[in-house]
Order: structure tokens, then sequence, then C-alpha cells
């Protein structure tokens, strides 16, 4: 490399940084360059050692390679007007890639001191220097995403190899979604054979969740966010970076009567973006969403993540996604440590040990601001910091891609460009995010911007500048305006999809991103081909781990609502003293003369059932409802049905125990009730078999409303048949039929008889009216108690399975 002499000449007008510059600001840069002339084969820029000039070509061509795994891959050619070695310069760091001439050319160099100089006097110069500088590392960064990289040479005399990630494996997978000791792969005369070592997330071969399974040449195997490709020779590793290529095509979603709300949406995201999606109310932003992330598919149309149908491989690519609703994921009642604490319980491997844990979330408190709110409960904090405890919650697991719903909804305009410049930020690291707002006022903070309109159609898809050029305004309010016209939202669609913005920002990407997802597959592209022993639906910690962590968690939950949690507790009291104040004291006395009242024992043993079912299901009834949007942010990462109701039902079955034994206690207390302590035994043995079968009816009538309004109005409707048929207002032989049939469907029902039978309520009818009345509970207290607690305990799991059912019923798949 010599110096040559002459002037910058065309070479400056013609590169990106001072495209539009006057020649008097041009001849004033130029005088700062150094001029080069190099010769062919001659490296300008060797990858890895320090730089101190960037360049603009003015003649020749150069070849920009990276060496990855010892191996050098040819990332593109620069030419004139191009230029180079911005990054060292911008960001004062190594060399990115390696700069050789493939002829003899001539170069214009600044160095750092004169790139400093000049963007003081130019600050235009710097920011354009520092767009490029990070575009082209997004694009390296993108470009070497599915680049093989040969990890681990499968030796003859191998006959075993663990992968994990542990480095005592003999492949070491460094992501905190996989287990420290995740798999084995054995080699079985001439083939492989893979195996899951009880890992929590799993292993995916072709897309396709096993337990074990025989390897053919080409398979592409999953373990956390990790993709290795086998061949009987080598595993290769597909680094794809921090981030997913994200596209849709054609995606349609048709809801009630052929009402479309997405038509035909297509547009690419790639990783390291942060794109916005605007549009008034109405215009499908959430509904494109959640058909990108998975939380409501679409109708027709494919989602592919790194050229992968997402659908298909839905099990496998929801480990690595994020996901952040409208509504807050958190419990409000937590703190913030307490509440990343358990998500990281309940969503890293379960053999991640506690250091690990607090180490991870302390990174993550730092990274968010909050290490200063760490033992501030949710319920305390700022809007702003609500919602990025909600995003701590997924960067637990450092998802590849963001996915939220109205972050900045209800923030002040200053929040507001915190939250966009914190997603700015997490995209800067790599990783793909995509959010809806109807803000505009920071969007330029984005890389696209996708224009939304009536009806679901994509009025626009490209940077936020260029949406203002395209749609002629200066202002993106403006854009509103314009697509809200009659008849606006179908013109816009068409134009925008016969326009060079979609065929750039869309169309180009597509076609490529289907050639490189083929590529990184190999030339015959896994079909799930892998014989599976045994394959299950998903991922997660197993039943017996989420029961223990999901039930301490809502313990924490019910004793963080220090108000709620009193009036649980000292509820049965105060009605178990009420009904001691209210009735004789000895209202189950044989005769009249020793102060028996028999219409007064059944009205004690209805207002005792009647409080108990009350009591055992207005918790419940709240329980899942208020958690909704957690329930369904957590079933779409790992979350079982079955642990997650019966976390329920342990905690909140200690409750009603307690509720139970406080309520025969304290009407004991001030009441006789004879038959002494075996009475008593009796007593609470019922009023717990009547509060747990309350309990599963709550968790119904929970799992079936998305709010606690809802719920607690479908409450009142459930309890009301429990209380007017139970047989104690009216007995059950003055009943039709139906209503008959009805009643012995209620709980309040059968804990009257039974208390009735406990006490012989029929021996009381007779001692006391004799025979001149007719006793019409004769039947309904003449009854077998084996039978009954059958009935009961039958209601109580049956009300389980229906909680269930309702909750599957929410699922998207």
């Amino acid at each position: 490399m010599t110096s040559a002499t002459g002037g910058p000449g065309a070479a400056l007008a013609r590169s990106v940084l001072f495209a539009g510059w006057s020649a008097e600001t041009l001849a004033t840069a130029a005088a700062r360059f150094r001029p080069l002339t190099v010769y062919q084969g001659e490296a300008i820029c060797v990858q890895g050692e320090p730089g101190d000039e960037m360049y603009v070509v003015e003649t020749g061509r150069f070849a920009v390679e990276v060496g990855v795994a010892g191996r050098s891959v040819l990332l593109g050619e620069v030419g004139p007007g191009d230029v180079f070695g911005e990054i060292s310069v911008v960001a004062h760091r190594p060399r990115s890639a390696t700069v050789t001439a493939l002829t003899s050319g001539r170069l214009w160099a600044l160095n750092r001191a004169g790139f400093r100089e000049l963007a003081i006097q130019f600050p235009s110069l710097g920011v354009t220097a520092g767009r490029l500088a990070l575009a082209r590392l997004e694009d390296t960064e993108r470009q070497l995403a599915n680049e093989p990289r040969a990890v681990l040479l499968l030796q003859p005399h191998q006959d075993s190899i663990t992968i994990g990630r542990d480095e005592r494996n003999d492949l070491v997978l460094d992501d905190p979604r996989v287990s420290r000791r995740h798999a084995l792969l054995r080699r079985l005369g001439t083939t492989f054979q893979i195996e899951d070592l009880g890992s929590t997330n799993g292993i995916f071969v072709n897309g396709q969740r096993v337990e074990r399974t025989t390897l053919a040449d080409g398979d592409q195997i999953q373990i956390g966010g990790q993709v290795l490709r086998f061949d009987p020779s080598v595993l290769t590793h597909y680094a794809r970076g921090r981030g997913a290529q994200v596209d849709a095509i054609d995606l349609v979603k048709i809801v009630g009567k052929g009402l479309t709300i997405l038509n035909s949406v297509s547009l690419s995201v790639y990783p390291g973006e942060l794109v916005a999606i605007v549009g008034g109310s109405g215009a499908g932003k959430t509904t494109l969403l959640n058909a990108l992330s998975g939380v409501s598919p679409p109708t027709r149309g494919r989602v592919l993540y790194d050229g992968d149908d997402y659908y298909q491989h839905f099990a496998a690519y929801r480990q690595v996604l994020g996901y952040v609703p409208q509504d807050d994921i958190v419990h409000p009642e937590l703190s913030v440590y307490r509440t990343l604490y358990y998500a990281a319980r309940l969503r890293l491997p379960s053999d991640t040990s506690s250091a690990e844990i607090e180490d991870r979330i302390a990174r993550v408190l730092d990274h968010l601001e909050l290490t200063a709110r760490r033992d501030t409960e949710v319920r305390k904090l700022s809007g702003g910091q609500r919602k990025r405890v909600s995003i701590g919650v997924e960067l637990l697991t450092e998802p590849e891609v963001f996915y939220l719903d109205e972050p900045t909804s209800g923030l002040d305009p200053g929040l507001d460009l915190r939250m966009m410049e914190l997603l700015r930020g997490i995209a800067d690291q790599g990783r793909t995010v995509i959010l809806t707002t109807h803000a505009t006022r920071n969007v330029m903070l984005c890389d696209k911007v996708a224009f939304m309109a009536r009806g679901g159609h994509l009025a626009f898809y490209g940077p936020p500048a260029e949406a203002l050029t395209y749609f002629g305004v200066d202002d993106f309010v403006e854009i509103y305006r314009l697509l809200d016209a009659d008849g606006a939202p179908e013109q816009a669609s068409a134009r925008f999809a016969v326009s060079e913005p979609f065929e750039r920002h869309i169309a180009s990407r597509l076609d490529a991103g289907a050639f490189a997802g083929a590529a990184s597959q190999g030339a015959d592209p896994p079909t799930g081909r892998a014989r599976a022993i045994r394959t299950k639906r998903s991922g997660g910690p197993s039943w017996p781990r989420q029961l223990f962590w999901l039930t301490a968690r809502y313990l924490s939950v019910l004793r963080g609502d220090r108000v709620a949690l009193g009036m649980l507790l000292a509820a049965a009291p105060m009605i178990a003293l009420v009904m001691g104040s209210t009735f004789d004291k000895h209202p189950f006395a044989r005769t009249i003369d020793d102060g028996g009242d028999v219409s007064q024992a059944i009205a004690l043993i209805y207002v005792v059932v009647a409080a108990t079912i009350f009591l055992g299901s207005f918790v419940a009834a709240r329980s899942i409802a208020e958690e909704s949007a957690i329930y369904a942010r957590e079933r779409l990462v790992n979350l079982a049905i079955a642990p997650y109701v019966l976390s329920k039902v342990l905690a909140l079955s200690l409750f009603a125990l307690f509720q139970s034994a406080a309520l025969v206690g304290v009407v004991a207390m001030r009441l006789e009730i004879p038959g002494g302590t075996r009475m008593l035994v009796d007593w609470f043995g019922v009023v717990a078999l009547v509060s747990l079968a309350s309990l599963g009816m709550g968790l119904v009538v929970s799992a079936l409303s998305t709010n606690t309004l809802r719920a607690m109005l479908l409450h009142s409707l459930v309890i009301n048949p429990q209380l007017v048929l139970c047989g104690a207002l009216v007995p059950l032989k003055q009943l039709d039929e139906g209503t008959k049939l009805v009643s012995n469907m209620t709980i309040g029902r059968w804990g009257v008889s039974f208390l009735g039978y406990l006490n012989d309520v029929n021996d009381l009818f007779e001692a006391q009216m004799g025979s001149f009345v007719t006793n019409d509970y004769a039947d309904q207290f003449d009854l077998e108690p084996q039978r009954v607690v059958a009935i009961l305990v039958g209601m109580f799991l049956v009300f389980l399975v229906l909680t269930m059912l309702a909750l599957k019923r929410r699922d998207a798949r």
C-alpha cells in the first residue's frame, strides 16, 4: 500500500457519507483524507486487528471476508463510492472483517482524529457514519446467522457423547434454556441415537420433541436455542445469533361469520430490528402481532422463523420468544425480586442453581434499571416500571424474538420515550423486537414501521422516515387521517403491494429468507423423519416441579394482599359468631322442654352450609380470572394445565380447611351440638367436603371468566341455585321432578342432608311434632353416609376436570 497524489474527486461525492454535500463542504472534508494506492491481493484491513482509519473507494474492487471456525466466509464486495472500515473508527472496535483488494485501486483514508474533527464541524457526518456502522454490524451478524460451524467430530472410538450446559460435557452449549446434562448421543453399531437425559426443555429433532430417536444424515437437532445438524462424522452448529428472522406470508384472519380482520399481510423482520405495528383502532395491529407470536394463529398464511414454518414446529420455537401483552403479566402483590425469582424457577432448567438464578436476576434488574426497586411490591411501581418488570420476566431466558402489545399505552411522553429507548437497546443486542402502538411520537427510533389500515390491510412497511415520504406528509398523524377515509384502506393496500418499498422491504427479503432457510437445512431439508419412541407436546419443568413452584407463588400472592388475607381468615369466625348470637343455645335438643327447636336446627344447618359454599367458592372464583394474562403467557411458554389447577387447589384447600374448622369450632363454642368431640369431628368432615366441592365449583367459574368482574357475576348466578334448591328452604318432597333433579346436582342439597342425618333431624321432628305434622324432610335426611361422601368427592373431581377443559379451550393450539 503506497501513498498517491491527487484529490478525492468524485469518490467522496458518490459515497453515502457525503451524499448531498455541497462542493465547498466536500472540499473541506477532502482536505483531511489521505490518498492510498493499493495492489491486487493486498489486505487493507485484517479481522481482529485494531484499526484507526476508514476508507472511501475511488477505484478498484475489494472482497470483504470473515473467518468462521477456521474458514473464510465471503460477505460481499465493495467498489467505487463504497465505504469500509468505519466500525473501528466510530465504535473503537477491532476490525470486524478482512478486506482484500481484488484489483489494483485507489482509496481515500480518514483516521479517527480527522473523523472526530469533521464530525464536530459537520454533525450529520457522525450520525450517518454511526448508522452505517450499526447497519453493517447487523448485516454481518445476519449473514453469519446460519453459517455452519463444525463443533464436534464423531470419532470412531467414541461410543457416547454428552451435551449440555455444564463444562464437563463433551459438547458444551452456553444457553440458559439448556440443562446441565441435557442429551446423550450414543453410537449403536453403524447408527447414532440421541436421548433426552431428563432435561427441562427437551430435544427437538426436525421440529418434533423426542425422548429418544435414531438419527439420520441431515437431521436438525434443536437443544434450547441452539441448532445442530447431524451427519455420521460431525455435528455442525448453526449459530443463529441472538435474534431470528421473522417472515409473514399472506396472513389472513377470519372471525365470526366471515369477518376478515387481517387481510393478506406479508412482511419480513431481520434480527436486530425494532419494528412498530401502528394504526388506528380496528386496524388489526394486535391480530397481526398474535398471528406472528403464536397467541392466535392466522386462518391462512405462513409464519417463518429463520425460514422454518413456525406453526409446524410450534413446540420447538415457543422456547425462543418473549411475549408481553398489553395487560401486566406479573402479580401486583409480589416484589420485583420475587416476581423474577418465581419466573426463573418455572422457566429455567430444573438444574439451574440458586447462584445462577441470583446472577441472572441481578443482571436483568441492572439492565432494566430496577435494582433500586428490587424489594418493592409491583403494585407500588409506576406504569413504566411495571412494564419493565414484565419485560424482565421474558429477559430471564434470553429470548431471540420479543413481541410487545402496546408497551407504551398509558405512559406519559417522557416514559414513552424511555420505554422505546429500552426496546431499541434490546434490539441493538441483536434480538428481533416487534411491538404494536397507537403513539407515533417515538417511532423514529424503530428500524421499520408497519402501517395498518382498518380491516387489517397493510398500507406501508419500511423505515419511518420513508413512510412520511411515501405518503407525502410531514407528520405521522396525517397518515392516520389519510387511511381513515372511506375506501382508503383497500386502495392503500393495493397501491403498496405494487410499490418499490414493498419489493425492497418485503418481497426481496422473503425470497432471500426462503432460500436461506432451505440452505441452512442442507440440500435435503428435514421433513419430520425423526423416529420418536415417545413424544411430548411441549417443553418445560416436570409436573411436580411446576406444582411446587406454582403453589409457592400463589401462597405468596395470597400472603402479599394483607387486607384480603385478613378478611379471608376472619370471615368464617365472624359468620360463626353471628350464628351463635342468632340461634338458641340448644337447637338440637330432642324435646321442646329441653330447648330444642327442629325448625331452628334446620335453619342452622342451612346457614352453615350456605356460608361454607360461599366462602369456599368466592376466592376460587377469582383465582384464575384475575391472572388471565399471566396464565395465557405462561401457557404459551411451558405451563401445564393440571399442575396449574392443582396449585390453586392445594393453596386454597388450606384456607378451606381453616375456614371449616373455624366455622364449626366457633359455632360449637356458642351453641350446644350433642354428641361431643365425635360429632364435632363429623361436622368438620362434612363442612370440609362441602367447602372443597365449592372450591372446585369456584374454579370452574374462574376458568370460564376472562376477568374478575365476569367471574363475580357468574359466581352470583351459580351460587343462587345452591342456596335456594338445597332442600332447607323448601323440602325436596314439595319440588317437581325437574326441579328436584336440578337440586340433586347442587352441593347444598347434599351438605344439608348430610348434616341433617348426623344430627338425626327426623328424630327431632317426630319427638317435637309427633304424628300430627307430616315430616316432608324425612326422605332427604334418611341417607347412606358413604354415598353422600362419594357424591361430594365426585362433584369435586368433576369440577376439576371441567376447570381443566375450560382452560384447554383457551389454548391457541
